[in-house]
């Protein structure tokens, strides 16, 4: 068993002021000088509130540092703080505890002076690193040591309690809360303290109480508080403290102070009623079930059930009956469930909030709304543990969730329906209301980025709204000033079509997984520089996508879904934000001007949301300009700028670059050529010094997977146009004549980007 740590006897705890100081002042000086009566401490009015004298607060036990020495120190000090340190000691001696692995110090629990209770703080502190212990009074000890039989033990919470009852010579142990009457045993089980099981032997125990406050029955009302947690809290210590005294050989009593009484505790009753006290003890051992001071009841064999229904927890009913003058007609919660009483009787509710639970398959959702930075709020819908819900709702909450075979995505913006076939559709809602008013602003906007073209933008807007299934362009919004708006008109677009909508950044695209946006109607790239090939590439089959795709999520199995997704992109990367081929007719590409000087507005995203209604009104009663012409709607004609030819040229690769650009500096220094031939080795010897990136595999692959170019069958012979030479020696240039399977250029086709491949000039025999 634990000793505690000795040091050298400290001086006698000084005795409290009197009401009145002496004099200090010499007795003929005028005037006198007195010092003003010194204000107690915490701790001189506690020990003296409960009557603990100088004499009565020592104690004498062996030192854990040498078991055959023993030390006297007060069980009650206080700090520097004001908080009082309690020392423990235990029937070998005084009891100790390791700090670290080998620093053993003396066991001392603090109470805290009332003034340092404060955000949170414990009233007690148990040295850190060290369990629970039992505490045991001087008047316990020496029962123990002498072997003095006790008929009736007192086990109750607190030292103070403790000490107060033996000082009335009621045989009293504390412990550190009334779940802490335990300890463990080699096995892992919980067991009745061992030096508490000791006492109880060698004082051969007849009767054990295990005693409680007064509030042990109270309950203060809270609506969202399960009120059934405070007194199962008693009950279950109760219980266990029965089940650890079932194998001693006594009986074992369960009490608690009058509840109709004011005192709390004991050592505040035996306070209150000091003249009393010996009637109080007198009571409690008289052991009768009730008295004017306690309850009483025999626990040795009674049933769980019974105890159980003492504190009212059998149901809900049982508790209404017991609480009623508190709860009266209130909603309250009771094991995890609400119930109110109607007036005639006590009915279960159920939570509004279970509403914006659903399960889908066998994982459960909640849908709630969600601020942004602006607290502006987002509908969004989250996953959530099945024991989540009942934690917060009650154990048979998730017998009122409405429940699905599995998930759809159906967008729609007029008929939304959440429910279709028994599957959850995970498409939102809008919380627009469309009505009459101005719209002054967003089409403003809409003629500053679409200039022209504002028709087109306008029918875009009325496809996203109308009809979001529909394929519809790429949109690209390019400037290499700032402050144009392109922002703006991307933000604008996310506050109309909301939680269908996501703002991803370059990293997002070209990641692993996918799901933030697979899902979405909208999905606006802010700064987009993505000139990775196989990103462009995935975007522009994603915007033609008209079945499934894969949905790839952290730490989630794969899964398909619907392609519904529109992309717009804003970009200060003009012409090399994207990687946009040849031929391309998916995207619609614009240049932003920026903002006059006078006509910069710093509110206009907010005029925008505000028109937002009145603009979804409007395109409510409008009729598309345009007519459905192909997959993506549009006739390319009516999107195609000379922006999107700029990006594709940009965009052309290096080694392309080079040999259309010989191709047609050839046809241009040699006008009356119609063809033009020439070999990869040709173009190589040709501009390798030009480009670092020419070589042999270059410019083959190239000929064949960019240009489209294919070799004549066999070896011919032809004349081979060197811009090189010729800028060298242009007098009296004359191409030379070579053999080899070459390609032949068209000048007429050259400019279509066709090859016509001509028969061979001379078929070289070999």
């Amino acid at each position: 068993m634990k000793k505690s740590e000795a040091s050298s006897k400290p001086a006698p705890v000084p005795p409290l002021p009197s009401d009145k100081s002496p004099n200090l002042s010499p007795p003929d000086e005028t005037p006198s000088v007195t010092i003003e009566p010194t204000e107690p401490t915490y701790f001189q009015k506690r020990l003296q509130e409960l009557g603990i004298t100088p004499e009565l607060n020592q104690q004498t036990a062996a030192s854990f540092t040498d078991e055959y020495s023993r030390q006297t120190f007060p069980v009650f000090s206080e700090n520097l703080n004001g908080d009082i340190l309690i020392r423990y000691a235990g029937i070998n001696g005084w009891k100790s505890y390791f700090r670290g692995k080998s620093q053993e110090a003396a066991y001392i629990r603090t109470r805290l002076h009332p003034s340092r209770c404060t955000d949170g703080m414990p009233k007690y502190l148990t040295p850190r690193g060290a369990g629970t212990e039992v505490f045991f009074p001087p008047l316990i000890l020496e029962a123990y040591q002498q072997s003095t039989e006790i008929k009736t033990l007192v086990v109750t919470e607190g030292e103070f309690k403790a000490f107060k009852a033996c000082i009335h010579g009621l045989f009293c142990v504390g412990v550190q809360g009334i779940h802490n009457t335990h300890e463990k045993d080699p096995d892992g089980g919980n067991i009745l303290n061992t030096e508490l099981q000791a006492v109880i032997r060698i004082c051969k125990v007849k009767n054990l109480i295990f005693l409680l406050d007064n509030d042990c029955l109270t309950v203060e009302y809270e609506e969202d508080k399960d009120l059934a947690k405070r007194p199962t809290l008693f009950y279950s210590a109760v219980r266990n403290f029965r089940e650890y005294t079932k194998h001693l050989d006594c009986d074992v009593y369960f009490a608690h102070l009058n509840p109709e009484r004011p005192e709390k505790g004991i050592d505040d009753l035996l306070c209150a009623k000091a003249d009393k006290a010996a009637v109080i003890i007198e009571e409690l051992l008289k052991l009768k079930v009730k008295n004017p001071y306690f309850f009483i009841e025999n626990v040795t064999d009674k049933s769980l059930k019974k105890l159980k229904s003492y504190f009212a927890l059998d149901n809900a009913d049982a508790f209404y009956d017991k609480y009623e003058e508190v709860l009266t007609d209130k909603k309250f919660r009771f094991s995890g469930h609400y119930y109110q009483f109607n007036g005639l009787e006590l009915k279960r509710l159920v939570s509004d909030a279970i509403n914006n639970f659903v399960r889908v398959g066998d994982d459960y959702y909640e849908a709630y709304h969600k601020p942004d930075k602006e607290e502006r709020m987002e509908l969004v819908f989250d996953k959530r543990k099945k024991s989540t819900i009942t934690d917060d709702y009650g154990k048979d909450a998730t017998q009122f969730i409405k429940r699905y075979k599995g998930f759809c995505l159906v967008p729609s913006h007029h008929n939304y329906r959440r429910e279709i076939n028994q599957c959850y559709n995970t498409y939102y809602p809008l919380t627009h209301q469309p009505q009459a008013g101005s719209i002054e602003n967003s089409l403003s906007l809409l003629r500053h980025i679409f200039g022209e073209r504002i028709e087109f933008a306008v029918d875009y807007m009325q496809l996203l709204y109308q009809r979001p299934a529909q394929l519809l362009p790429i949109l690209l919004l390019q400037s290499k000033e700032r402050e144009t708006g392109k922002s703006t008109f991307g933000q604008w677009l996310r506050d109309i079509f909301e939680t269908n909508s996501v703002k991803l950044g370059n990293a997002d695209l070209q990641g692993d997984f996918n799901s933030s946006f697979m899902e979405k109607l909208l999905i606006v790239v802010d700064e987009t520089s993505l000139e990775r090939k196989t990103t462009s590439e995935a975007i522009k089959r994603m915007s033609t996508e008209v079945g499934k795709v894969i949905v790839k999520k952290k730490s989630v199995a794969e899964y398909e879904t619907d392609w519904i997704g529109k992309f717009v992109f804003c970009t200060n990367n003009v012409g090399t934000s994207l990687y946009i081929g040849k031929g391309e007719t998916r995207y619609a590409v614009f240049t932003v001007p920026p903002f006059p000087k006078e006509k910069k507005d710093p509110d206009m995203l907010a005029k925008l949301r505000e028109e937002i209604p009145a603009f979804l009104h409007h395109l409510q009663g409008r009729t598309l300009h345009y007519p459905k012409i192909g997959r993506m709607y549009f006739d390319f004609e009516v999107y195609k700028t000379d922006e999107l030819d700029e990006a594709i040229e940009a965009n052309i690769p290096i080694v392309e670059r080079e040999i259309r650009t010989y191709i047609q500096d050839c046809f241009d220094t040699w006008p009356y050529l119609k063809e033009l031939f020439f070999t990869p080795k040709d173009l190589v010897d040709e501009l390798k010094e030009n480009s670092k990136f020419i070589d042999h595999v270059s410019v083959v692959r190239t000929l064949k997977n960019d240009l489209e170019y294919l070799p004549s069958k066999e070896s011919v012979r032809y004349q081979f146009y060197s811009i090189r030479v010729f800028s060298q020696i242009s007098d009296g240039y004359a191409p030379s004549s070579r053999v080899g399977k070459c390609y032949c250029v068209n000048r007429h086709f050259f400019e279509t980007g066709k090859v016509q491949i001509s028969e061979p000039q001379q078929k070289i025999p070999f």
